[in-house]
């Protein structure tokens, strides 16, 4: 289908300006943040030392004492950073902060310093005792179900090698050491950090192919829905499994790890199949069905074609990344018994959603760069249908949104207003976990009916690991539901899609989460 007409909403200067500095604001705050908890500990360290100098003025002493005490207190009150190092160097920058504030200004400054360290200490053991310290709870590692034997054998040729068994709750070999990427410390680094170095991933040479969409919301003008075919050398081998892929967000089958692991699928002589979702990469949208994360039906469409391809006795895989896991991980459990699949393979996507809504971090750290990629890849293609819709107005808030949540407030449920009653049921719709109640329904999680492997970090900064088992909960409730085909693999570092590997990470790519799946 060809482009839509460009949409061209009469605003005027002022507004275009206004609109301009709503956009790029939240990401330099953003982006002024994560550099300020990066270099935290080492202004503090600078502050202290400064403060130790002999002959410092009262001026200059009050200024070291000020920074420092601001690097403490963010050391102190990070969740993620207490989760990667503890307490214990943001209070001994604390300590250290006073002691040496006190002896640089002399008697009236050891009371300041007192009741500067006090200050501190409160702020910082604040979130310990409010309850909202984003720590898990419990050690990363593969929870299964033993009860469930072929699980239970998968998981042990994967972790243990053939013939051996790995008892749930075995460490994972990315929190090894000599496995992970040692310098990369924290799991903002090791998101970051993967996608500047890894750049645009390996070169694959897809085909397309184009089936049409089964949602019964298009009616009788289906979407057509492009799948990008990446053969190994030498063609499909009918004997190794083909994978259905799922990219990000805002990505395509050009989108880098989508890429990586495309490439790495091709030289273990599998077939991997990429599909497009609708309006994303270089397709478009000819209705006004535009994508949503709650959307399973053209994952099915998808799912079904490939099923009558490989017949049978083929292997068929699913695996989805961020987004794409998140809707794989739903469209199995949604599917039951009637899933066309053999596995699903969910990358660092959530299965409960709900639970982003009270990640208040990510959504201030990280959300404003997701929304800008939205903004460029997803919805500049879709403005006029939006408008039609909801009106300039509408259209100017989603121009303006700082984060992901606010687009999918107005993009998603606004748009869809016959379909979403709030961001909430948006969010419930679109999650594996979205209609459970812990300890009173498990809902369509314990439908899963085939092998489906969840590989999550706990230090991931955009999805919280509280995703994955709901509030309160813990990983054995989750792999108990139904038949026991869910396996939570829980790394305890690694970032979001991140997973860096060794002293030189860029020379291997997302290696380790493609390896995985």
């Amino acid at each position: 289908a060809p482009a839509s007409p460009p949409y061209d909403p009469s605003y005027s200067f002022f507004i275009s300006a206004a609109t301009a500095a709503y956009q790029q604001f939240p990401v330099l705050l953003s982006t002024a943040r994560l550099l300020a908890l990066l270099l935290c500990p080492l202004i503090a360290a600078a502050c202290i030392f400064l403060l130790l100098l002999r002959g410092l003025s009262v001026r200059a002493a009050g200024v070291a004492t000020a920074v420092g005490a601001a690097c403490a207190a963010l050391l102190l009150c990070d969740s993620m950073y207490v989760y990667e190092v503890t307490f214990v160097p943001g209070f001994a920058a604390a300590c250290a902060v006073a002691a040496a504030s006190a002896r640089a200004t002399g008697g009236a400054g050891r009371v300041a310093s007192a009741s500067l360290l006090a200050a501190l200490l409160a702020a910082g053991l604040r979130p310990w005792w409010a309850g909202t310290h984003d720590s898990p709870g419990y050690p990363g590692g593969v929870y299964y179900h033993g009860g469930n034997v072929r699980v239970a054998s998968i998981v042990g040729r994967w972790i243990g090698g053939a013939g051996a068994a790995a008892p749930p709750g075995t460490p994972l070999d990315y929190d090894d050491t000599g496995v992970r990427t040692a310098y990369a410390i924290g799991g903002d680094m090791r998101t970051a950090l993967p996608f500047l170095w890894n750049g645009d991933g390996p070169a694959v040479d897809y085909e397309r192919r184009w089936i049409a969409s089964a949602d019964p919301d298009d009616g009788d003008a289906p979407e057509a829905l492009a799948l990008d075919f990446a053969f190994p050398q030498g063609g499909h081998r009918p004997d190794r499994p083909l994978y259905l892929v799922l990219h990000g967000i805002s990505g395509g089958s050009d989108e880098p790890f989508t890429r990586d692991f495309c490439a790495r699928a091709n030289a273990a002589n599998s077939t991997a199949v990429v599909i497009n979702a609708r309006g994303l990469h270089d397709t478009h949208v000819r209705g006004k069905n535009l994508f949503h994360g709650a959307r399973v039906e053209d994952t099915d469409a998808a799912a079904r074609v490939l099923r009558e391809l490989v017949g049978p006795a083929g292997m068929l895989a699913a695996v989805g990344f961020s987004m794409g896991g998140i809707v794989v991980a739903n469209y199995v459990a949604r599917s039951g018994t009637d899933c066309p699949l053999d596995f699903g393979v969910d990358v660092g996507g959530g299965l409960d959603m709900r639970e982003q809504l009270n990640f208040e971090r990510g959504r201030r750290l990280w959300q404003p760069f997701v929304a800008e990629g939205l903004r460029e890849k997803v919805l500049a293609k879709t403005w006029r249908r939006i408008g039609d819709r909801l009106g300039e107005d509408g259209v100017l808030q989603l121009l303006r949104a700082a984060d992901v949540q606010t687009i999918d407030r107005i993009g998603i449920v606004a748009y869809n207003s016959h379909k979403f009653d709030s961001i909430e049921h948006y969010y419930a719709e679109m999650s594996a976990m979205g209609d459970r109640v812990r300890g009173k329904n498990d809902g369509r999680i314990a439908d899963v009916a085939v092998p489906l492997l969840v590989l999550h970090a706990l230090d991931d900064p955009l999805i919280t690991h509280r995703s994955m088992t709901g509030r309160g909960g813990r990983p054995g409730d989750v792999v108990r539901t139904g038949m026991g085909n869910v396996v939570l693999a829980l790394t305890e570092s690694g970032g979001h899609i991140g997973w860096p590997l060794g002293n030189t990470p860029w020379k291997e790519g997302w290696k380790y989460m493609s390896g995985a799946a």
